[in-house]
């Protein structure tokens, strides 16, 4: 049996205004995605249809959720709260802290939660509390997620602190499970289940590593042709062994067990490259090397890892299943969905919608005016120099494109440009991208006025800001 499932975006097909719950018909039609009776889905939907899920909310709590896991073994969809901070050394009496941020200022949540740390780094929700009083203290501590060794003092300065309330008890939270749906290929999906009837795919299982993955479509370029599915890798590959800085090798705490897999932290040779995942081989010792100097490392030296610190050789990079990404067809509505196929799944929609009146990928996001609309992912807007006394300036959009040997990714219709970062959100102009601009530029750097070197990417003119009022609207919902 092949199976099709909705990760994050789906399509109603009726005219007009979205009306959820089970007036409006998705399609094409999701077997698992679908509220229960307590907890309900989360989404923006626009005018016209189109849906992005959001989260979770519990209805007869009247709040909004996320599945985490808990001390007790299960998984509960609790709501937002503070990290418990505490107020003596030995992290036994809890507080919250809040981070006071004047240029974007979010309310405390109502929770505070204290955790337990699970093996060498897993922290598992032991007690959620009610928000008590606001408190003045001089100091606190924080249990490390290595060990959950007590470290501080720390001062406090620029957070609020609270009291812990009343204990909430676990169980008066809805509990979820999780469910490998049937499949006859290499991926299958993997649903969050409650016993009240909410399903949702959060993940998918590949059979070939016995592991979860996701696809990460947030992460693709605009108009990438596919992906791939990337289980979590938990340590990244930060040194070499050799003096050439070619043989990746990784840290990780000696009270830790073994990662299981590493991303290996280097740039890319081509423009959108899937990321790497490998499993991990043999101790490497502490005389390692790191690419140091500009972004990206040009020089390769020596150093030794931390005292604290076991390494590791990295193996051989796992194969990891490829996708294909492309539009659905909807005809007569503006935002389309995208998908993405493997072995074993039809379809799955993923973190994008295509607007088809501005020819662009696009995802649903609130912006400084306060109004929500689905806006093209931010990229490439840069500024140079017209002339070698670099001060005439020019703004250009910049595509990097790799080496001769890369295929070049394809350019996006907008480029974003932030225009102010004292408005909550930072304040974005989207601009069209042009023809390419084949006139030198230059470039300011510690040597002087230079010319930009433009071996590995593309510039394109860039036209007019394009007023936020032209991108589709979507409006936040829960389901019935």
């Amino acid at each position: 049996m092949r199976i099709g499932v909705t990760l994050s975006i789906w399509f109603a097909l009726g005219c007009g205004e979205v009306v959820p719950g089970p007036d409006v018909t998705p399609g094409p039609a999701d077997p698992f995605a679908t509220s229960g009776t307590r907890l309900k889905l989360r989404h923006f939907a626009s005018d016209d249809g189109a849906k992005q899920f959001i989260g979770l909310h519990d209805a007869d709590r009247k709040e909004d959720c996320e599945i985490t896991p808990a001390i007790d073994g299960k998984s509960y969809c609790l709501p937002a709260a503070m990290n418990a901070y505490f107020s003596d050394d030995q992290c036994t009496r809890p507080l919250g802290s809040w981070f006071r941020d004047t240029t974007c200022p979010r309310p405390a949540p109502a929770y505070i939660y204290d955790y337990t740390i699970i093996g060498c780094e897993t922290a598992q929700t032991a007690k959620m509390y009610q928000r008590g009083a606001q408190v003045s203290v001089n100091q606190y501590w924080f249990r490390s997620g290595v060990g959950g060794v007590c470290l501080g003092p720390f001062d406090p300065t620029g957070y609020d602190v609270f009291a812990v309330g009343p204990e909430v008890p676990l169980a008066t939270f809805v509990a979820i499970g999780q469910t490998t749906q049937a499949t006859t290929g290499r991926l299958a999906i993997r649903t969050s289940d409650s016993a009240d009837g909410m399903h949702y795919p959060m993940a998918a299982r590949d059979a070939t590593i016995d592991d979860d993955c996701s696809f990460g479509s947030a992460n693709l370029n605009t108009g990438a042709a596919g992906g791939q599915c990337t289980p979590f890798a938990t340590a990244s590959a930060n040194y070499y062994s050799d003096s050439q800085c070619s043989q990746p090798v990784t840290g990780y705490p000696k009270s830790c067990p073994k990662p299981k897999y590493a991303q290996l932290n280097a740039p890319a040779t081509c423009p959108g490259e899937p990321t790497k995942i490998y499993r991990l081989g043999n101790a490497a010792g502490s005389s390692l090397f790191v690419l140091s100097g500009m972004v990206g490392g040009t020089a390769c030296t020596s150093t030794m890892s931390q005292p604290d610190e076991s390494t590791a050789a990295l193996g051989q990079p796992l194969a990891l299943v490829a996708t294909q990404r492309s539009m659905v067809a909807a005809p007569g509505h503006r935002l389309q969905p995208m998908h993405q196929v493997g072995p074993g799944i039809d379809w799955t929609y993923d973190e994008r919608l295509f607007d088809t009146t501005k020819n662009t990928e696009c995802s649903f996001s609130k912006l400084a005016d306060g109004s929500t609309r689905c806006m093209p992912p931010p990229s490439g807007y840069t500024s140079y120099f017209t002339n070698n006394a670099c001060n005439v300036p020019i703004d250009l959009f910049e595509q990097p494109v790799g080496g001769v040997s890369c295929t070049p990714p394809a350019v996006p219709a907008f480029s974003a440009k932030q225009v102010s970062n004292t408005t909550c959100p930072p304040t974005l102009e989207y601009h069209t991208v042009g023809a390419r601009h084949l006139a030198a530029v230059f470039e300011l750097t510690p040597q002087g006025c230079r010319t930009h070197d433009t071996s590995r990417s593309v510039l394109y003119d860039i036209g007019p800001a394009v007023p936020n009022a032209e991108f589709a609207t979507g409006t936040a919902m829960i389901d019935p």
